[in-house]
């Protein structure tokens, strides 16, 4: 029984609004990329590691899911290991920012982040999300000009 109130209380914190009897190639991207999340959350793992996420997703998608995962994060107090090519996506969600180099991979920077959480779409407009964000995306342009 506890696995079925784990299932419900993910479900009622993603608002999933389709049947999840289906086959899993009856749904669409953004569904199955949910889905995946919630797979993932269920057990309530200490670390939870995410490779790409939002790759697949449409924005609003990705708005959507962005923000429930933040949610159940801090719910389940969930450590959270993101991969991401796309640093709205990694300022967004995380306290501190790898970047990592082309090969051979080292760490380039690690840059903290600290922003009231829960972060809304308002956010991103922040003065501090956008010096993380432009911090960055120096450290990007020094290591490609040096690469």
């Amino acid at each position: 029984m506890q696995v079925k109130a784990r299932v419900d209380e993910l479900v009622a914190a993603f608002d999933i609004r389709f049947d999840l009897e289906r086959h899993p190639y009856e749904f669409s991207g953004g569904q199955q990329q949910l889905v995946s999340i919630m797979r993932a959350l269920a057990p309530r793992p200490e670390v939870l590691f995410l490779d790409e996420p939002f790759s697949a997703l449409d924005y609003e998608m990705t708005l959507f899911i962005r923000d429930k995962l933040q949610e159940v994060q801090l719910q389940d107090r969930t450590t959270t290991l993101i991969v991401s090519h796309d640093l709205e996506d990694a300022v967004f969600l995380a306290d501190r920012i790898l970047l990592l180099t082309r090969r051979p991979t080292r760490v380039a920077a690690a840059l903290n982040f600290e922003l009231a959480r829960p972060r809304g779409p308002e956010s991103i407009a922040d003065a501090r999300f956008i010096e993380v964000k432009s911090n960055a995306l120096e450290i990007f342009r020094r290591e490609l000009a040096s690469s």
